[in-house]
Formats: C-alpha cells, structure tokens, sequence
C-alpha cells in the first residue's frame, strides 16, 4: 500500500515503516554532501574538524535519508 499513492499519507508511511529494517530506519538519519573532501578547502566552517570521508559502498546498501547540496559545494559569492 506504501506506493499508492490514493491511500492517505499517514497510512502509506505506516506501510512503508513497517517494511523497513532497523538499518534502512538508521541510515534514513544519514546525508551525504556530494564533493566534499577531506583535501578541499572548507566550505563550512569547521566542516573537516566534525566530518570524516563518507564510505558510500558501506553505507548505500541501506539507503540515504539526504542528498546535501546536490549541485555544488562552492560558496556563492
């Protein structure tokens, strides 16, 4: 019932929840900044004093809650 999309929307995420595993849940939590390296300068301050280099062969298997700045990590001016 999760994908249709007639059904209310608190009755589909039910479904879907329902269906998940606790690790598909967690790594709902998770977001990816696509770009940003440890070798880079920063955009954000303090980005690499509170980040680390994400593994994303050890952490899409369970899915990605977000994308972080999808089409680009320079600042804008």
């Amino acid at each position: 019932p999760w994908q249709d999309p007639a059904l209310p929307a608190p009755v589909r995420a039910a479904d879907l929840l329902s269906r998940m595993t606790p690790q598909e849940k967690t790594a709902q939590l998770y977001s990816v900044w696509p770009g940003s390296t440890a070798d880079g300068e920063d955009v954000a301050p303090l980005q690499h004093e509170v980040s680390e280099e994400v593994d994303l062969d050890a952490l899409l298997p369970y899915g990605l809650g977000q994308l972080t700045r999808p089409f680009g990590t320079a600042p804008v001016e």
